[in-house]
């Protein structure tokens, strides 16, 4: 390929010739050709192409003409290709079986019928234009409304087929999406429980707090009302005329005497009341005082206890309700972060499965668009995507204009690769004899040997021969003793034999590799 131009080295290729079958009809094939035509028009506007298959016997030009058949065609009908067949067969009746060739003559009319034909859509079979056809990556030529159309139905099918393998998948993806939304309903209910229990836990201390201060505010008039007590039994043990002298200064207040009526009035003449008598009469009455005194503070005392009581009971029952808001605001917290565990579990679960969902889909909705035609991907457009779909298209139609001075360069071409090939055989033969003569023993194979060789060669005889006798003898004696510096001279003579045998053989190969019917190689 690197004798042809650079315009027709993507769109012209050489293929190997087949074996010829013993049965088969027909003269030897000497070359065969696969060219990529196109009709001349703007770059990117080519509605139609064909790749041809040519065949060029081994009597052309002069004595056999090119046998030509349409291998791929895109955008061309049968009528099409059948025309170009008959302008490829007048054209080589009217050009063939001449000095000059008539390949260029041939494409030249396959060009032009090609340029003739209507392209038609592979869809609804009907003649359309550039403007209103589209360009596809398998080749193949459309209408922009028969390929939308087709898309959609394609489309429709995967959606279909995808919706019925994704039925379980979409089931079980919905019943996590319905315990996701309870499950968050549950997190949004525990979340106004713990607002409220710290609400109520709030209140609770508050309250406990002021039964306290109340507890203890009772218990510190009690324990007062007792200094008090204690205070006055110490003032008792005194002298009496002090208690005499301070008993209408204590803090209850003088005493109140009642004098009988009529007191100090006597018929009995200057009558007066005892002094003595008088000085006792106040304290009788003091000692019913401080009874009276003894028994209200009892009474006091006992009211004291029963406030101290109760405020203390409250106190407690404060705080006990405490302790049970306290742990039903644990309670919900612990619910509540259940709650948002379930709740992230959950999300992600429902995640998980849109994902499995959107891959188990796409498994069909990402297949690709096949043309109706050639069952090739349409909207493949990536290098390797058209070669499977062409299976080699050509990237440039070749210009048949300039295929006529190429084509004694084809011809010399073909005929240098059939020399190497016979020249590669028979190399492989003298490898194969080389090989041979090197396992065996190269020493009068090729060549007889020389005279000094046939000298050396009865010297070892008769070594040999020497040496067996001097072994019937005995070992150990004095003539084996002597013998040996001369076994020493024949392993030399024998090493030197040797790397003469070697030299031979190794001329003889530089020999056979250099023969000129294996320049080539």
């Amino acid at each position: 390929m690197a004798l042809l131009p650079d315009i027709a080295e993507e769109a012209i290729r050489i293929i190997e010739p087949r074996p010829k079958k013993d049965d088969e009809e027909g003269g030897e094939e000497l070359l065969s050709l696969e060219v990529d035509l196109q009709p001349m028009a703007e770059d990117g506007t080519q509605l139609v192409w064909v790749t041809l298959f040519i065949q060029v016997p081994a009597g052309y030009p002069s004595q056999a003409v090119p046998q030509v058949e349409v291998k791929k065609s895109r955008g061309i009908g049968d009528v099409a290709i059948e025309a170009m067949m008959e302008a490829a067969k007048h054209s080589a009746t009217a050009h063939g079986l001449q000095e000059i060739g008539c390949l260029a003559p041939v494409l030249s009319e396959i060009k032009d019928a090609l340029g003739k034909a209507v392209s038609e859509c592979s869809i609804c079979m009907m003649d359309c234009d550039a403007g209103e056809s589209v360009f596809v990556a398998c080749g193949c030529v459309f209408h922009q409304a028969c390929l939308d159309q087709w898309r959609g139905l394609k489309d429709k099918e995967k959606s279909d087929k995808a919706d019925g393998a994704t039925t379980s998948i979409k089931a079980e993806r919905d019943s996590l999406i319905r315990q996701l939304a309870a499950a968050e309903e549950c997190v949004e209910e525990a979340a106004r429980e713990v607002s409220g229990a710290q609400t109520t836990s709030e209140e609770a201390i508050k309250w406990a707090m002021t039964l306290q201060k109340r507890a203890s505010a009772a218990a510190g008039n009690e324990d007062d009302e007792e200094e008090v007590e204690g205070s006055e039994e110490g003032s008792d043990e005194g002298s009496e005329e002090d208690d005499d002298d301070d008993r209408n200064e204590s803090k209850w207040g003088a005493p109140e005497v009642s004098i009988a009526e009529g007191w100090g009035k006597c018929k009995k003449k200057n009558y007066k009341p005892s002094t003595t008598k008088n000085r006792k009469r106040p304290r009788k009455y003091l000692n019913r005082i401080e009874e009276k005194l003894e028994e209200m503070k009892k009474d006091a005392k006992i009211t004291d206890t029963d406030e101290v009581r109760e405020a203390v009971r409250k106190w407690e029952k404060a705080t006990f309700e405490l302790k049970e808001a306290k742990a039903i605001l644990e309670k919900t917290q612990d619910d509540e972060k259940k709650a948002q565990e379930k709740a992230v579990r959950l999300a992600a679960d429902v995640e998980y499965m849109n994902g499995h969902l959107r891959e188990e889909r796409a498994k069909f909705t990402s297949l690709p668009l096949l043309c109706p035609v050639c069952q090739n991907d349409v909207d493949d457009t990536t290098e390797a995507g058209k070669l499977a779909a062409d299976d080699g298209k050509a990237v440039e139609a070749a210009d048949v204009d300039n295929f006529q001075a190429t084509e004694g360069e084809i011809r010399e071409a073909a005929e240098r690769d059939r020399k190497l090939k016979v020249g590669a055989a028979q190399v492989a033969a003298v490898e194969d004899k080389l090989l041979f003569m090197m396992s065996k023993g190269a020493v009068g194979k090729l060549s007889p040997p020389s005279a000094a060789a046939s000298r050396q060669a009865e010297v070892l005889c008769r070594d040999r021969e020497e040496e067996g006798g001097s072994d019937g003898k005995g070992r150990g004696n004095k003539l084996h003793a002597t013998k040996q510096p001369k076994s020493k001279a024949r392993k030399a003579q024998t090493q030197k034999t040797t790397d003469e045998e070697l030299m031979e053989t190794m001329s003889l190969l530089m020999e056979a590799y250099g023969e000129d019917s294996v320049d080539a190689q």
